[in-house]
């Protein structure tokens, strides 16, 4: 499991002290959710006072309020530019997303067979009653441009002609943004993060399935290569070789 940062200089400017006090109580609230850190803990970490930590943030909730802040600009602005891009499969999108969120959840659990929370956004829902009003907006919001951005991805794949014009882009969109969202919760309740590549890849399969193009090079997926001859083939053939 990621262990939270710890401070070797001592007298960090203002702005490293900030950043550093955020990154290690992100660690903090993702292994451990929100009720469970304090203050405290976040200033022995850091080696510091909590005084510190007051002067830069005021409350526990100010402080976290800012680390959930930082945590869905990064993660909204990977979603946008990934399925906003032109020229790129849905499939191949989904899976840079896929690998964007296998990099936090091996930092959180190293060995791979683990099931250590590693997604704050996860973590903070099941801490939902605790959060501020601030906190529950972000996470609104958060959610809200995802399925934006989502949408966007499914839009440019049926003008493409990856998708036909008749898939029901809000059934599509809810599959596709419910297997972001609840990533943490399938390697929590699987130990693997191969589980949740399967759910993603069948999900994918069955969105090709039912509204794909016939080429399914355009899923970036190469189509299943002929084992042996069939029976027609081979009748065919020895029909044609007879006098």
């Amino acid at each position: 499991m990621a262990k939270p940062m710890t401070r070797n200089d001592e007298q960090p400017t203002e702005h490293t002290s900030r950043d550093k006090i955020k990154a290690i109580a992100s660690d903090l609230v993702t292994m451990r959710g929100y009720h469970a850190v304090t203050f405290r803990e976040i200033a022995e970490a850091i080696k510091t006072t909590r005084a510190n930590l007051h002067y830069h943030f005021g409350t526990k909730d100010k402080l976290i309020e800012e680390v959930l802040a930082d945590y869905v600009s990064v993660t909204t602005e990977f979603y946008r530019s990934t399925f906003t891009a032109p020229q790129i499969s849905l499939r191949e999108k989904m899976r840079r997303v896929r690998e964007f969120l296998k990099a936090r959840y091996h930092r959180f659990n190293p060995e791979g067979l683990t099931s250590h929370p590693w997604s704050l956004a996860a973590r903070l829902r099941s801490d939902w009653e605790a959060l501020s009003p601030q906190m529950k907006e972000t996470m609104r919001e958060f959610t809200s441009e995802n399925d934006i951005s989502v949408r966007i991805g499914i839009g440019l794949a049926i003008n493409s002609g990856e998708l036909r014009e008749d898939a029901p882009q809000e059934d599509v969109a809810l599959l596709l943004l419910n297997n972001i969202l609840y990533a943490a919760n399938v390697t929590r309740d699987t130990q693997s993060f191969d589980r949740l590549t399967a759910l993603w890849e069948a999900t994918l399969d069955a969105v090709q399935g039912a509204y794909g193009a016939q080429d399914v090079d355009r899923f970036d997926k190469p189509p299943t290569k002929t084992r042996g001859k069939s029976a027609t083939q081979k009748g065919s053939r020895e029909k044609d070789a007879k006098p």
